[in-house]
């Protein structure tokens, strides 16, 4: 006898989604099995600033770890990202483990996927996007854009958003804005406003841009909390107030006894029966092997744990399948004539847009909380002269982070064996995008850049990865329904990013945890 009538698999962004939406169909049961790792190294300080200011071995072991690990991208080819090089991040990353190959064969680079409470939104930037019809025009995208309206506008509710409507709006996908745009650095609102004037003079701008919608500060119907400090702890911390994060949706639901959470739990695979699923998996804290039984099963592990659970629950001695990975262009800008300050109070993402006659999305950052180490690396200089100037330089820089969609014909597989261990391959070398036309407008706004100084971040380094398992009207082997069963499944949905084909140039954050809600929503109980 089944003892829920859904087991979610991870507790990311689509898991916290699906939980979410399930919470609001009336007694239904419904379990989250998690490995829940959470912050082992806190940073106790409000802002980067007091840390700093604080020169004790506290602040110093908060902010570079009691081993100094920060520092350790300043040699070698470290390719650890900002995000997760504090102390109080780290676990972030201690999931299953792999190895990404360049298209000679060669081992680029090693890393972990995520186990932690929240899954990867714990290093997001809070970006929340809606994908429109532009967006997946002429690229292989199954759904019908109107399936995820009513899930984006529930998610919006609940998270908050906050922006402001401007010349970006229709870029980022409208959608309900809660609160107001957080405060900008004087280099972004000095760019702003010459973008302004500019666009008033010259109708329609080759280029957008305008505010973030942010998941910060947003006023959605979670607990309330308290607001962000814009205290530059983004790339310190992983539960700062003010921001969402999936940890606050599976907290709430909790304590509001609307799902059952059991952390600790290691799925190892599942048996599909006519009327159930069986479910086993390792709890950590006793070493048992365990099983539990539910009528549905969602795998929500993100794009290459999911494919690695359906590798080995189906006895598959080893499966290659797609991957589809979004990796940005990133791109400095200097900003001529901006205040010669650095301010103490900023949040990473300060503006969006995006070019007029392209289908590309960029971010503008301020990088202002990262840690020099970080910076440092792609300095054109020694690191003892960028040690001396890198203030000076921090007071006019920007960062511009381009997307691009995802290549229509999937550049790189990802290989399983029959114990779920992973790795990567590129099929083609890599090469940057051209760029001329976005150095040309960012000039024309007075931010200064060259081609040369831009960097190509490697397969498998960031956060959006998708793909393994795409979505089809008709679905051959290792790949999916529109509903998210597996092919030859009845009982068995995948919820996450594994189901989409190809991304659009926009992140797929807020999509993602759409369609997770929207299948939970029309799941027949």
């Amino acid at each position: 006898m089944a003892s829920y009538d859904v087991i979610i698999v991870g507790s990311g962004p689509s898991g916290a989604a699906a939980a979410l939406a399930l919470s609001r169909r009336q007694s239904k049961r419904v379990l989250v099995l998690d490995e829940g790792q959470v912050e082992e190294n806190h940073f106790n300080f409000p802002s980067l600033t007091s840390a700093l200011d604080a020169r004790t071995m506290t602040s110093v072991s908060a902010l570079l770890g009691p081993k100094f690990e920060a520092i350790d991208q300043l040699e070698g080819e470290a390719w650890l990202h900002p995000k997760l090089t504090a102390a109080a991040a780290r676990h972030v990353l201690r999931g299953r483990p792999f190895s990404v190959l360049n298209s000679r064969g060669v081992e680029i680079f090693k890393s972990n996927c995520s186990h932690a409470l929240g899954g990867m939104s714990n290093a997001w930037g809070g970006q929340l996007l809606r994908y429109t019809n532009r967006d997946v025009q002429n690229i292989d995208w199954p759904f019908e854009q109107n399936i995820f309206s009513s899930a984006y506008d529930a998610l919006e509710r609940h998270i908050g958003i906050s922006g402001v409507v401007d010349d970006a709006s229709d870029l980022s996908g409208g959608g309900e804005i809660a609160s107001k745009p957080l405060d900008m650095v004087p280099s972004a609102a000095l760019l702003l406003d010459r973008y302004s004037r500019r666009a008033a003079r010259f109708c329609p701008s080759p280029i957008y841009l305008g505010r973030a919608r942010l998941a910060v500060n947003g006023g959605g119907s979670l607990l309330s909390v308290d607001a962000h400090s814009l205290g530059e702890t983004e790339f310190l911390e992983t539960n700062q107030p003010g921001l969402y994060t999936a940890q606050k949706t599976i907290t709430q639901l909790v304590s509001e006894r609307k799902i059952s959470y059991r952390a600790g739990s290691s799925v190892i695979d599942w048996k599909e029966n006519e009327d159930s699923v069986a479910v086993r998996y390792l709890d950590s804290r006793s070493g048992e092997k365990c099983e539990i039984v539910g009528k549905n099963l969602f795998l929500a592990c993100g794009a290459m744990q999911s494919a690695a659970l359906v590798a080995v629950s189906l006895k598959k001695d080893s499966i290659t399948v797609p991957f589809v990975d979004h990796s940005p262009v990133l791109l400095p800008l200097w900003i001529l004539g901006a205040l010669p300050i650095v301010p103490d109070k900023s949040y990473p993402i300060q503006l969006i847009g995006g070019l007029r006659a392209q289908r590309d999305f960029f971010s503008i950052y301020y990088p202002g909380g990262m840690f020099w180490s970080s910076l440092m690396r792609d300095l054109p200089c020694s690191y003892r002269f960028g040690a001396r100037t890198i203030s000076n330089i921090l007071r006019r820089l920007l960062v511009a982070q381009i997307w691009y969609p995802s290549a229509a014909g999937c550049s790189s597989s990802l290989k399983i064996d029959k114990h779920g261990g992973m790795i990567i391959r590129e099929h083609e070398a890599r090469t940057a995008p051209p760029l001329a036309r976005h150095v040309y407008e960012f000039a024309k706004l007075g931010a200064i850049t060259v081609p040369a100084l831009s960097k190509m971040t490697p397969t498998g380094w960031g956060f959006h990865h998708a793909g393994t398992l795409p979505s089809r009207p008709h679905p051959g082997e290792l790949e999916t329904h529109l509903d998210g069963r597996l092919w030859n499944s009845r009982r068995v949905r995948v919820i996450d990013a594994s189901v989409f084909s190809v991304l659009p140039a926009k992140n797929h954050s807020l999509t993602m945890m759409a369609n997770a809600y929207r299948i939970a929503s029309e799941l027949h109980l």
